[in-house]
């Protein structure tokens, strides 16, 4: 049995995964990562533990400190040149984020290539992969709550979170929808960019803020869940 940790921006998912397949999932706050030990502390023998992290310093202590109580061999994901069938267009592979990289690994083994893989969180990222595994590049924008919140933040405009509306009529909600089409259009944008290059590109969305706009894409779309533990899952079966 393999742990993998998923350690965002906001949240930590882990699974615990048979092979490729993810047979028990969580998920802890960073408000909450000082229970990760008593979280993983009835765990079954792991031989494996894989940590794709993203969030700051103090959080990937935490971290540290609570898979330093399980018994496995880590291994702290980091962007490659070539991996598991994908192959890094990254100027500078290892800029390439780490949870990135992983849900690439995992649209790839999951046969979802051509694509674009869309993952909503804290931020909105946009990757193109080819049939090949060849990750063309991407983009990443602030997600939903960075732009609804940020705006608010910065400006005397209304500070309660309105509704999505085609037709907003009050500053509440055209901050919120301003916002959820934002995001959407950045997918649509990629979409149609790689359309036009004659490849027909899957969109796969995937990401805890993947509701949000999931209703408001004007583009075909599949949702998968969990892709950077299945992209764990897969590194861990080629080691």
């Amino acid at each position: 049995m393999n742990l993998l940790i998923d350690t965002g921006n906001t949240r930590i998912k882990w699974a615990l995964a048979d092979g490729p397949s993810l047979v028990t999932r969580g998920v802890v706050e960073h408000a909450d990562v000082v229970t990760l030990p008593k979280v993983w502390g009835n765990l079954p023998p792991i031989n494996r533990i894989l940590v794709a992290c993203v969030a700051g310093p103090q959080i990937r202590e935490a971290v540290e400190d609570a898979i330093d109580r399980v018994d496995g061999e880590v291994d702290w994901v980091v962007a490659r040149e070539f991996e598991c069938g994908v192959r890094n267009g990254y100027s500078d592979p290892t800029r390439l984020g780490a949870d990135r990289w992983a849900a690439l690994i995992g649209a790839y083994a999951l046969g979802l290539v051509p694509g674009v893989i869309v993952s909503a969180g804290t931020a909105l990222t946009v990757d193109m992969m080819g049939a090949d595994g060849r990750f063309a590049g991407g983009i990443i924008v602030p997600g939903f709550r960075a732009l609804d919140a940020g705006l608010r933040a910065r400006t005397a405009l209304a500070a309660d979170t309105g509704a999505f509306s085609a037709f907003p009529t009050c500053t509440e909600d055209a901050i919120t929808t301003g916002a959820i089409d934002a995001l959407c259009g950045a997918v649509e944008r990629v979409a149609r960019r790689v359309a036009a290059t004659g490849s027909t590109p899957r969109v796969i969305l995937t990401g805890g803020d993947a509701d949000r706009i999931a209703s408001h894409l004007t583009v075909p779309f599949s949702r998968v869940d969990d892709l950077v533990l299945r992209g764990l899952a897969t590194i861990a079966s080629h080691k």
